[in-house]
């Protein structure tokens, strides 16, 4: 994996060097990044970042490692074919369903936390809101590589025994 040599990897690209397990390590080196940035914004943003928020972080990172890594399986592994492509495209979609979901969600919570959640009914609202918190970026990160693994595997499963083969356009008369 080529961490900073971009000249290199467009080299490797050029002579079909890079394999599917390679593209696989890049897509979790997106990943990573993509949670490590965003919770690197949310830590500077943030004025209670306590051990919750660290703890936190660490299980999606965790999360995502392992969700690429089935990912990677679901799409028959070394052996698979286009694990970049299939799992970029399917990730938007994915991503767009659950973002939505996530939103309508929280609002919900935003609406509704105070009129159910006080100090009458809880001892500490805010452990509890800290808590809904912690389970849902994990929840829908797990959620995220879990549908993006059945279509994966759907995928890989149509393929397999019936490699697409090219067949002749006939000529136009």
């Amino acid at each position: 994996m080529r961490f900073f040599d971009t000249k290199q990897l467009v080299i490797d690209f050029s002579e079909s060097r890079v394999t599917e397990k390679s593209s696989a390590e890049y897509y979790l080196g997106n990943t990573l990044l993509l949670v490590l940035l965003t919770y690197y914004e949310h830590l500077f943003g943030l004025s209670n970042s306590g051990l919750l928020f660290f703890v936190e972080c660490g299980v999606v990172l965790v999360v995502s490692i392992l969700g690429v890594a089935t990912c990677f399986r679901a799409n028959g592994g070394a052996d698979g074919r286009d694990f970049m492509l299939r799992a970029n495209c399917l990730a938007f979609p994915i991503a767009l369903k659950l973002n939505v979901a996530n939103m309508m969600l929280g609002w919900l919570v935003y609406a509704y936390f105070p009129e159910v959640i006080d100090y009458r009914s809880f001892r500490s609202p805010a452990l509890l809101d800290a808590l809904l918190t912690f389970v849902w970026a994990p929840a829908f990160t797990a959620l995220f590589f879990w549908r993006l693994a059945v279509h994966l595997r759907t995928i890989a499963n149509s393929s397999t025994g019936s490699e697409q083969r090219d067949v002749p356009i006939p000529a136009s008369s």
